[in-house]
């Protein structure tokens, strides 16, 4: 059942006005006599005899033009409209498509991973430095901090300090990491967890 919304109320003796949801429109005339006007352009004229229950109305579509270029202009306005809604329709299944190609894509990740590691044999590797010594990240945070030369404006807006206990902080963290633990070994990635390599597929 569709809404319908329909208000009619006097604004003159014998005018009306009615306001409903496809436009306005504008009725003269009495008991007997009527005729109105739609903002659709629809006019009607009623006839009737009082007391009766005989009327009669003659109802008419709108304006016709006379000329085929206003003919024209009409039926390009409703080819219009009517282009506009496919081209609605049209993108609104798209949208749905690339969804479900998402949803498709989600399920089927694991497919693309076709680059197998072989866990085991990474586990058995050797490591490229001996345990309780400098890591390579602590190694690569001390060259850092000992190669580090502020420039005039750091040192103009004493930001060299600030940049100095950075660098000794980067160092520290990579030693609390230490060379013998897993997380000393997060920048190899021969040694990184199945979902953080992408691409590779574990034979475990």
């Amino acid at each position: 059942m569709g809404l319908r919304f329909r208000k009619s109320f006097k604004i003159a003796p014998g005018v009306r006005m009615t306001v409903g949801k496809t436009g306005v429109g504008v009725s003269v005339g009495g008991r007997g006599l009527r005729y109105s006007v739609h903002s659709s352009g629809r006019r009607t004229s009623t006839v009737g005899i009082p007391g009766s229950g005989l009327s009669y109305s003659s109802t008419s579509s709108g304006r016709t033009y006379q000329s085929a270029s206003y003919r024209r202009r009409t039926e390009l306005a409703r080819q219009e409209r009517e282009s506009r809604k496919l081209q609605e329709q049209e993108y609104a299944r798209l949208q749905v498509e690339l969804f479900e190609n998402k949803l498709a894509m989600l399920t089927s990740i694991h497919h693309e991973c076709d680059v197998a590691i072989d866990w085991l044999e990474v586990a058995s590797r050797k490591l490229d430095f001996a345990i309780n010594s400098p890591g390579p990240n602590e190694i690569a945070a001390q060259a850092r901090l000992a190669s580090y030369q502020p420039g005039f404006f750091e040192r103009l807006f004493r930001r060299d300090e600030k940049k100095r206990r950075e660098l000794e902080a980067n160092v520290e963290l990579a030693k609390k990491r230490g060379p013998g633990s897993l997380q000393g070994l997060e920048t190899h990635d021969c040694y990184r967890k199945p979902h953080q390599s992408r691409g590779h597929r574990c034979l475990l």
